[in-house]
C-alpha cells in the first residue's frame, strides 16, 4: 500500500512539473512576443506569440489573432487563421476575444448561424464582465 501511495505521489509530481514547465515556457515566449511588439517587430512578435499560444497561453492566443487579423485585412485574405485563434482564446474565457468574435459574426451576412453566434459570444463576454458586451446585451435583450 505504501509503495502504491509513493508511486501515485511521484506520478502526480511529474505531471504537475510538466504542466508548470509548459506554463513557464509559454510565459517566456509570450514575454518575448511582447518585447518584439514593443520594438515594432511584428513578424518576430507573431512567431513568439504563436509558440506561447500553441502551449495554451490565452493572452498569446488573443495577440496572435489580432496580428493575423491585421495581416489578413491588409492582404485581402480570408480571416481563417485569426478566427481560429480568436475562437481558441474565447473558448478559454478571454472576454475581449469573445467580444471580438461577436463583432466578427455581426458582419457575416451570408452565415445563417451568425445571429446565434453573435448572441453566444456577446453573452459569454458579458458574463466575463466585458462592459461593452453587457451594454449590447442590455440594449438587445428584446431581440429574438
Amino acid at each position: 500500500m505504501m509503495k502504491l501511495r509513493l508511486l501515485s505521489l511521484f506520478v502526480i509530481a511529474v505531471l504537475c512539473r510538466d504542466v508548470q514547465a509548459e506554463s513557464i515556457e509559454a510565459t517566456d515566449w509570450f514575454e518575448k512576443g511582447m518585447e518584439a511588439r514593443y520594438y515594432l517587430r511584428d513578424e518576430q512578435a507573431l512567431e513568439n506569440f504563436e509558440k506561447a499560444a500553441k502551449l495554451g497561453h490565452v493572452q498569446a492566443q488573443f495577440e496572435v489573432a489580432k496580428l493575423l487579423l491585421y495581416r489578413e485585412l491588409n492582404q485581402g485574405e480570408p480571416h481563417t487563421q485569426s478566427l481560429y485563434w480568436f475562437t481558441a482564446a474565447a473558448e478559454a474565457q478571454h472576454a475581449e476575444a469573445q467580444y471580438e468574435l461577436a463583432l466578427f459574426y455581426m458582419d457575416e451576412y451570408d452565415n445563417p448561424d451568425a445571429p446565434m453566434l453573435v448572441r453566444k459570444w456577446m453573452a459569454a463576454a458579458a458574463s466575463n464582465q466585458h462592459e461593452r458586451a453587457q451594454i449590447w446585451i442590455d440594449n438587445n435583450s428584446q431581440i429574438e
